[in-house]
């Protein structure tokens, strides 16, 4: 019975003290969790900007300028182009909106991504998961659709 009892105050006693260690451990697993989803967004966020930042395109004025030459564009039937071009909403801080549905139905991720390059948007490519796939590059652009960080951020990011 002496024996018994010791292991039950054993016991007992390694419940009393593991227990506040677990449940602690689990809070630092949390806490450590949602510290990383901060980083990757923020890390986000500010990539989001660089791409802004270095758009050649940030205005109906700067489009325009574009489409007198030669640019990722012209990958475009000439009305899908007119149709794509008119729907774009410029704002202050970046693209407001844009018709996504033309450039998905004529074009591969590869050409997607260079025309929304132009405008800092490139970071939209999870919208395009049934563009056309060619190459392995296409693949990869559009391989993101089940990142998870990337559902929780907003599609538009003021600077």
């Amino acid at each position: 019975m002496d024996i018994g009892m010791n292991l039950k105050t054993f016991l007992l006693t390694t419940l009393v003290v593991v227990s506040p260690q677990l449940v602690n451990a689990e809070e630092t697993e949390k806490s450590s969790i949602k510290t990383l989803q901060s980083q990757i967004i923020k890390k986000e966020q500010i990539q989001r900007r660089v791409d802004w930042e270095l758009a050649p395109v940030k205005s109906r004025a700067d489009l325009e300028t574009i489409l007198e030459r030669k640019s990722p564009l012209d990958a475009l039937s000439e009305s899908a182009k007119q149709e794509f071009t008119d729907s774009i909403v410029f704002r202050e801080n970046g693209i407001g909106g844009m018709n996504y549905g033309v450039l998905e139905a004529e074009l591969t991720p590869t050409q997607i991504y260079k025309i929304l390059s132009l405008f800092g948007s490139q970071s939209l490519m999870y919208v395009f998961k049934n563009a056309r796939v060619e190459t392995t590059t296409d693949a990869l652009l559009i391989s993101n659709d089940d990142n998870p960080i990337i559902n929780m951020l907003p599609e538009h990011i003021d600077f």
